[in-house]
């Protein structure tokens, strides 16, 4: 009897560890991603230049035109740890508005916002 209580306690504990251990693909920055980056600023307002990537790997979109910038998709390989952007703008007035966002797998993941004259947005996502 004392065996079969022995091993049906190993067999718990066994059952415990497994479910309640991480999974490898579970890790940060394990698996491969695709992002997003958009910018957008109120009417009147202009996007003067943006730069985005992850880690220390960066493109750089200088002068865009409109109110609104989107990035093309950008594959994030698995072992990234930050998604970054930085970007600026400028109003004629106190009352213009920018929206920086960073989007992964197609869900907002970072938004950052900012008022003013001089518009900033510098938003950071970690995996």
């Amino acid at each position: 009897m004392k065996t079969f209580k022995f091993l049906l306690l190993a067999v718990a504990a066994i059952v415990c560890l497994s479910a309640c251990s991480k999974s490898k693909d579970d890790s940060p920055g394990s698996s491969v991603h695709k992002a997003k980056f958009r910018v957008e600023v109120s009417a009147g307002a202009s996007i003067i230049g943006m730069t985005y990537g992850y880690d220390d790997q960066f493109k750089t979109q200088s002068t865009p035109s409109g109110t609104v910038w989107e990035s093309a998709e950008v594959t994030i390989p698995a072992g990234a740890r930050t998604v970054w952007m930085e970007t600026s703008g400028q109003s004629p007035n106190a009352s213009g508005t920018m929206k920086a966002q960073i989007y992964i797998d197609g869900v907002l993941k970072k938004e950052v916002t900012s008022s003013g004259v001089a518009l900033v947005g510098s938003p950071r996502y970690n995996f």
